[in-house]
Formats: C-alpha cells, structure tokens, sequence
C-alpha cells in the first residue's frame, strides 16, 4: 500500500507547528495561544452604521420588529442575539417589549425569507424585519416587502449573488456580511457575522453586550462546521470555551456530554459539542413544535 507522507522529514521538536504550516497556518503560534491579534473589527464591514441607525430608529418610535429564525443551530443562535440585543436596547424606551419584537420560526429546512415569513410580516404589521443567517440572495422578496414599506436588515455569512434588479424603494435591504467589504474572515459563522454588528452597536452604546455572547458564537463555529484554520475563527472557539455564559448551553453540557478529560472534567471541545449536542438542537429546531 503506497503512503503519501504529509509531513515529510517530520521534526518530533516541532511537529506541530510543521502539522499546521501544512494547512497553511503560518503563525503558529497565535493559532495555539491566541491573543485576538487576527480578530476584525466590525468597521471593516459594510453598512454597520446604516443598520445600526435603522435599529435604533424603529426601537425608538416604537416600531414593530420581527426575526426571522433559520431551522439549525446557526440559525438559533443568531437570532437568540438579535433577540437578546433588542431585548437589552429596548428597556430605556418601552416596557413593552414583547408587543413590539416577534420571532417567525422556520421548520422542515426552509431558510430566508419565504412566502409564509411574506405573509407572517403581513399579518403582524412587522416595521422592520431582521434576517440573521440568510436572505442575502432572497432579491425578489427584499423588493416586495420595501414595496410593502417593511426595512430589512440581513446579517448573513452565505456567499452573494449578483443582483441584476435596478428596483428602488423608499424603504430600505441593509445587508451586513463578511463576503463583501475588507472583511478578510469569510468562513466565520451567521452568528459571528450578529456578534459583530452587536459589538458595532457596543461601540456606539458604549456597552459590552457582544462579550457575553462569546460561547454561543463558539458553539455555532462547530455546529455549522466552519473552517477551523480561520485564526480569528480558532480564537472565538477557544475564547468561547474558556467561559460559559448561556444558562441553557451549561445544562447541555452538563446533561448530554458524557466525555471527560484525564482530571475527571467535562472534555468540552469540538467533538462533544458537535456530536453530543448539536444534533439535538438541530432536530429541535427542524420540528413544527416551536413550543418545544
């Protein structure tokens, strides 16, 4: 049986670094200790402030905002933050939150905004409509829901198609997305594209809403299977990990995995995570009982 060696000459010293300068990691080092020198600022992607003011706009005048949640783990997570986010920007001005910002839960593997999210936003007299992990291609339904006078904001990370429409409206699309701009990262996740526009709006609030969410941008590198040779996607993984926020992330933990490390701790990586949890979430989400 012939043998292609991928490290030829391997040097026991420093294997590792030799491992990972194979798939391309050049710094090594920050790859095993990051200290977030590769991490992006969310102003090198396009529209924040337009988003950010569009946001800020509607919670103050008391529009009606609605998310739209893709059925996967990636899909739950961003919209989670979105929801959170709003949740937290919303208590200066309105004690009636829940009147104005209603999730549109996808099943059965759809995404983006289709006819049924057209007509939800209808029935709900939905202002603004916020698309977190998809809609960046979904043109046509951007056009009739401006025609309409709904704003749309999308936060998304999939690759963008050519728009070939000349449409204009009085009613805005604002998409913010790491495949456009001097975004460098183009594999990290939906939710790591919403933590981003969460910290532009920390950096206008002057709040650290974005910091707290760390863990669940880890999990959704896992989940949705981004490459982990992305230095900036290794430190959120790492960074993540290191410190567990999520109530309910902390219960899976310490009810599906099973793993433990040499000193009897729970082996939290991107195994267990991928294989212990996300299917769990995955199957949820994918079901028609949302109140599950």
């Amino acid at each position: 049986m012939e043998i292609k060696e991928l490290v030829p000459n391997l040097n026991p010293g420093n294997w590792i670094e030799q491992y990972l300068n194979v798939y391309g990691i050049k710094d090594t080092q920050e790859y095993l200790y990051p200290t977030f020198k590769y991490v992006e600022s969310p102003e090198v992607y396009d529209n924040m402030q337009e988003a950010y003011e569009l946001l800020m706009e509607s919670i103050k005048n008391h529009k009606n905002i609605g998310i739209v949640q893709d059925c996967d783990v990636d899909g739950m997570l961003s919209a989670y933050l979105m929801y959170k986010t709003i949740h937290e920007l919303t208590l200066p001005f309105s004690n009636s939150l829940f009147k104005d910002l209603q999730v549109y839960f996808h099943s059965d593997k759809k995404h983006g905004i289709t006819e049924n999210v057209i007509k939800w936003v209808l029935e709900n007299d939905i202002n603004l409509l916020i698309v977190p992990d998809a809609g960046s291609n979904d043109y046509i339904q951007q056009q009739d829901l401006n025609f309409l006078n709904v704003d749309i904001i999308i936060l998304d990370h999939h690759k963008i198609e050519k728009n070939k429409s000349d449409y204009k409206s009085n009613y805005k699309t604002i998409v913010i997305s790491n495949q456009q701009g001097w975004v460098k990262n183009k594999a990290l996740s939906g939710t790591g594209v919403v933590s981003k526009f969460i910290k532009y709006i920390d950096m206008q609030e002057g709040s650290k809403t974005s910091a707290f969410f760390a863990d669940l941008v880890a999990l959704s590198l896992v989940s949705d299977m981004c490459d982990m040779t992305s230095q900036e996607n290794r430190s959120f993984l790492l960074f993540g990990l290191s410190k567990i926020n999520n109530p309910f992330f902390i219960y899976l933990l310490e009810n599906f995995v099973y793993h433990k490390d040499d000193d009897g701790e729970l082996l939290i990586n991107q195994y267990t995570l991928g294989f212990d949890i996300c299917p769990y979430l995955n199957a949820v989400s994918r079901g028609k009982n949302q109140e599950l």
